[in-house]
């Protein structure tokens, strides 16, 4: 089951699972360290889509978490909208990321 943490204690409790000090810090848009950085996937525009923020903040919190299911909570994605951007062309950058950022699990990134 899909949850995403909706109430301040559950956003609370989230971000002591992952480690990190605040939502803005997993969204925050300075430069991810070198072996993390990519180039981010361009998708068609919508609202609730993975934008390039979206994207690094996901790429970010894996660098955190090591967890693919906890970095989705913290940005609150689904498992989908991040494997349909690493299989997509022109994901290879992305994909890379991805490969490296669950070695610096629980890292400060």
């Amino acid at each position: 089951m899909r949850y995403l943490p909706l109430t301040d204690p559950d956003r609370d409790a989230m971000l002591r699972v992952i480690g990190a000090p605040s939502i803005d810090a997993l969204h925050d848009d300075t430069p991810l360290p070198p072996e993390l950085a990519f180039t981010p996937v361009v998708r068609r525009r919508r609202t609730n889509g993975m934008t390039a923020v979206r994207q690094r903040a996901f790429i970010r919190a894996l660098a955190i978490t090591g967890s693919v299911r906890d970095s989705l909570r913290a940005i609150g994605a689904t498992k989908n909208s991040v494997y349909l951007l690493r299989d997509a062309p022109g994901g290879e950058s992305f994909a890379a990321a991805w490969d490296v950022a669950p070695a610096r699990g629980r890292g400060i990134v």
